[in-house]
């Protein structure tokens, strides 16, 4: 019984993937999965998880929503500064800027530390940042992009966000709502139950951990950022 604990125990510390930078591609999580069959898991400080069986997968999709106590505008900039990563995203070992298109699109290349006896799970993700007019909010999107451009260690395994979203919205001062959406197959060599039954955490957890750095830091907002935060204003007021 300790054993399987101890096993427990691993594989929940390793599954706090990084969401990564910014986000982005049409194939966001409302593509690969229904908008109406999310069970509500569990509510703890102002944060409600859901989960729902995405097609063709026993891996359970997850989404989070919620208002964090930190303004978009440093929630943004700390989403986007890759070197400061591993300040606040849980048990990430290494985060590079692999390709920047623009403020707004970037690939990026991250790996989580992974105890033993499992190996360490890499990701390379395709980010980007829009406008969502008509529903009036902020979208970062993310997905998993092919792998030839960035070979990983052998001793590395590589995981794969098949679609990813996060939705923001300014609420109050200071405050932002937000709707963070994954689905992530984690591969290699670990039970599909034990591994929905620890990654239940997750999203509660970035999100916190996300709130905890940006209401601290007072970062200046890149124009980009700021040109499309100011248009989200402005369509909120009419």
């Amino acid at each position: 019984m300790k054993v399987a604990w101890i096993i427990i125990f691993i594989i929940f510390i390793f599954l706090t993937l990084p969401s990564s930078g910014l986000v982005a591609n049409d194939l966001s999580a409302q593509y690969c999965l229904s908008q109406n069959n999310w069970k509500n898991l569990y509510s703890k400080n102002g944060i409600t998880v859901y989960s729902q069986k995405a097609p063709d997968s026993d891996v359970l999709a997850l989404k989070a929503i919620g208002i964090l106590k930190a303004p978009l505008d440093q929630i943004l900039e700390v989403l986007r500064k890759v070197e400061i990563s591993k300040e606040w995203i849980p048990n990430i070992d290494n985060k590079i800027l692999v390709k920047e298109f623009s403020d707004i699109e970037t690939i990026t290349y991250s790996v989580n530390v992974v105890p033993w006896p499992f190996a360490d799970r890499a990701l390379l993700l395709y980010n980007k940042l829009r406008l969502d007019r008509e529903k009036k909010y902020l979208v970062v999107e993310i997905h998993s992009v092919d792998p030839d451009t960035n070979p990983i260690k052998e001793d590395h395994v590589r995981a794969n966000l098949y679609c990813g979203q996060m939705i923001l919205r300014p609420k109050d001062i200071g405050q932002t709502e937000v709707e963070l959406t994954l689905f992530v197959d984690p591969r290699g060599h670990i039970p599909t139950w034990l591994f929905n039954m620890a990654q239940k955490s997750l999203p509660y957890d970035f999100l916190r951990a996300l709130e905890e750095k940006a209401s601290r830091t007072s970062y200046k907002l890149r124009p980009s950022f700021k040109e499309m935060l100011d248009q989200l204003i402005s369509l909120l007021r009419n």
